[in-house]
């Protein structure tokens, strides 16, 4: 009996970390659009402007990335969970399954915390060229 209630709970109780980084990555990821406006309003030197927007993609891409792959975490974790919960009595075999979705929502969080961190060390390199321009200037 508490295999099978093992079985659903666990995959459920992994949600909470995926959904807490979808939250402050979409934050990061709004900023980032402010950003891209802000170089759009603002006069910069071409080659400014070509460095950073290249980088801005390149963020861009990173959290796509992990918003793609937080979002998929929580839907193999919840469908382990279900499937875990509807016929853990029934199938031993399932068990292999809720495990199996388990252990891939858990890679897809890795990758998105991966993707994450290089966001962040790209996300260092815009802001000393930001700093750059202001000595510049």
């Amino acid at each position: 009996m508490t295999e099978a209630i093992e079985s659903w709970l666990t995959p459920l109780l992994f949600i909470s970390a995926p959904a807490l980084m979808i939250l402050s990555t979409a934050a990061r990821y709004a900023q980032l659009h402010g950003e891209i406006h802000h170089l759009q309003d603002h006069e910069v030197t071409k080659s400014h402007y070509d460095v950073c927007d290249a980088a801005l993609l390149k963020r861009a891409i990173y959290f796509r990335n992990a918003l793609v792959a937080l979002y998929s975490a929580i839907a193999l974790f919840a469908t382990a969970s279900l499937l875990g919960a509807v016929v853990s009595g029934w199938w031993d075999q399932t068990l292999h399954w809720v495990a199996t979705m388990t252990v891939v929502g858990i890679g897809a969080v890795i990758f998105a915390a991966i993707s994450l961190a290089r966001e962040s060390l790209l996300s260092l390199r815009i802001i000393a060229l930001h700093f750059g321009r202001l000595d510049a200037d």
